[in-house]
């Protein structure tokens, strides 16, 4: 996967590749590394990636997230194993699972953050034929360590998983598979009208 900037105005936009070989593929020689979400926070750039299915994007067994402190020039991630999913075992209870990540966007450098979180929402394997979507977070110094993330589980709370590479127990943000754009609006609490 490479990393590209893009530079100048609508109709003279350049662009120049500034990294490549970015991210692992841990699930086979069918799938490919796919970006998901970037988000930067503190001068540093957070890039989401997944093992997409190349021939078919039906399936995404892995996902992981890379980390630049040098405006994209070089990356650092675990490549011994992704954060989420396991693509070596798809009958795991961890496979799939948080395998397409969104960061949520508090500005340029997240500089209208509201706190010390990170924030991803995230699907299960791939976004074809979703009807949940949940929430993570995770502090903003810890967002490429697994066990300090946490996912929405209640109404009211996040839960920490267990362990590292745990399962999370979770709710999605979008109960209803009638929505075609899950969101978590029916666990914010609104304003009655008069």
């Amino acid at each position: 996967m490479a990393v590209s900037r893009i530079s100048g105005a609508p109709r003279k936009l350049t662009g120049t590749t500034i990294a490549t070989n970015v991210g692992t593929n841990w699930s086979g020689s069918i799938y490919t590394r796919k970006p998901t979400g970037m988000l930067c926070r503190g001068g540093a750039i957070y890039l989401a990636f997944q093992n997409l299915n190349e021939s078919t994007f039906d399936d995404a067994p892995a996902a992981s997230i890379a980390k630049s402190v040098d405006n994209g020039a070089t990356w650092t991630w675990d490549a011994s194993a992704p954060m989420f999913g396991t693509p070596s075992n798809a009958a795991s209870p961890k496979a799939y699972k948080f395998t397409t990540i969104f960061f949520l966007d508090y500005g340029q450098d997240s500089a209208n953050a509201i706190d010390g979180y990170v924030y991803a929402y995230g699907l299960d394997n791939n976004w074809r034929s979703q009807e949940a979507m949940f929430l993570g977070r995770v502090p903003a110094e810890k967002v490429q360590t697994r066990a300090s993330w946490e996912f929405y589980a209640a109404q009211v709370r996040m839960e920490r998983p267990s362990g590292p590479r745990t399962s999370p127990r979770r709710s999605p943000c979008s109960p209803t598979p009638a929505c075609s754009i899950p969101s978590c609006s029916d666990r914010i609490a609104r304003p009655t009208s008069r």
